[in-house]
């Protein structure tokens, strides 16, 4: 049985690496129903016991973590050079100097910019607080602040924004790949953020916010893998937030999408084919669901929910193509 688990996988793997510049919609859904047969969990990923029967197992183990994911074995059979954007357009002096004029509003609305807080200070990934009235952002110095803002003009209430420092040692977007973000439950407001530990490992920290100061950070996670790019729950009933945070190896797109209840961070668990590489997922305000795009066949992504309330994962779109922003 073994042995034709694995000559059948093999067959559909080498099927799809002979197709140069794309999958072929066929071979890749039975690639995907191979994959769903070994992953007896429905985790999503295939564990060293799951994955006994395939022969190159280690090969397409990209992180060397024991784990084989789909993005793995995709990348491992991705023809190479086959990006349709060329790597020159992709480097931080041409996104910065890009000239393409924005898309014109079909009513001929024309924005004014309006600049916030003070030159001096850089603010690096504004979020803002649901209300108006509060903003975290990163500065200069890696220093997570909490900026108090007039809702009407959403200007700085002080001359910097700097009102409260939350935490330090935020991690630079290489590592973190976003900037510090709220969470709201019933103990009111606080800031989720990745700084490095002192091997220069990405880690979750976080830290309540009251009315004039923030609390000591705490710091979520710990250990060798990469804990990074927090998204808060924001729901101001629940007992206590979530985070939705990525978990994974050492490459860009190496990695799951991890949930935690930030009251016990050491209870986490995967989102079940969490499409890695696609945006990031969302909670949706005022709800214990989150949204995400989920992998059903390896040519199909559809966009999905899971409710930490109820442990449930449900598919919310159904007619094909590759839904991989949400």
């Amino acid at each position: 049985m073994k042995t034709s688990i694995c000559a059948v996988f093999m067959l559909v793997v080498a099927a799809i690496a002979a197709a140069q510049t794309t999958t072929e919609p066929k071979a890749g859904s039975r690639l995907m129903e191979m994959f769903q047969k070994l992953d007896k969990n429905g985790d999503g990923k295939l564990s060293r016991e799951e994955g006994r029967s395939l022969t190159n197992f280690a090969e397409m183990d990209a992180d060397k973590d024991g784990i084989l994911t789909p993005q793995e074995i995709g990348t491992f059979y991705k023809p190479k050079n086959s990006s349709p954007i060329p790597k020159s357009a992709l480097t931080r002096d041409a996104i910065e100097n890009d000239k393409t004029p924005p898309f014109p509003s079909p009513d001929g609305f024309q924005p004014e910019d309006l600049p916030v807080g003070d030159p001096g200070v850089s603010y690096n990934d504004p979020e803002f607080l649901p209300g108006g009235a509060r903003m975290t952002f990163v500065d200069q110095r890696r220093r997570v602040w909490v900026a108090e803002l007039d809702p009407m003009t959403g200007l700085t209430r002080s001359k910097t924004g700097q009102d409260i420092l939350v935490g330090e040692n935020w991690a630079p977007f290489q590592y973190s790949q976003n900037g510090p973000e709220w969470c709201l439950d019933r103990q009111g407001a606080a800031v989720a953020y990745t700084l490095l530990d002192t091997q220069g490992v990405p880690q979750l920290a976080m830290a309540r916010v009251g009315a004039k100061s923030a609390e000591p950070v705490r710091v979520l996670t710990s250990g060798p893998q990469r804990n990074f790019s927090p998204f808060g729950s924001l729901w101001a009933a629940n007992a206590s937030a979530w985070l939705a945070y990525a978990h994974g190896g050492r490459a860009y797109a190496d990695y799951f999408v991890r949930l935690c209840d930030t009251a016990k961070p050491d209870k986490t668990f995967d989102l079940p084919y969490y499409w890695v590489g696609s945006s990031a997922p969302r909670w949706l305000h005022g709800t214990t669901r989150i949204i995400y795009p989920r992998l059903v066949k390896m040519d199909k992504i559809e966009i999905a929910s899971y409710d930490t309330a109820t442990a449930q994962s449900a598919i919310l779109t159904d007619d094909g193509g590759k839904k991989d922003e949400v």
